[in-house]
């Protein structure tokens, strides 16, 4: 399957775009929003937002944490190990 943009080119390449989606995506895709929608799904979307909320709460409630000021998992845990060794 492939849907032709022929109302938009590209500035920098010769002709039309192509964008080809693929089939195996649109699988997994419908795959996952069924799981998603399923009781299971159900349930486990809601038992994780209670969990992760909870820990969030505690963080910005107790120990007045507002946000992260860098980024990616490494300088994340280092910020948040170096916030509780200053309590």
């Amino acid at each position: 399957m492939h849907i032709r943009l022929s109302h938009e080119k590209c500035t920098r390449a010769k002709g039309n775009k192509r964008l080809y989606i693929s089939k195996n995506f649109l699988e997994k895709r419908q795959e996952s929003y069924d799981n998603i929608l399923s009781e299971k799904g159900i349930l486990y979307r809601m038992n994780r937002s209670i969990q992760v909320e909870g820990a969030f709460g505690v963080l910005k409630n107790d120990y007045e944490f507002q946000r992260f000021l860098l980024r990616g998992k490494t300088k994340v845990k280092l910020e948040i190990l170096s916030g509780f060794l200053h309590i």
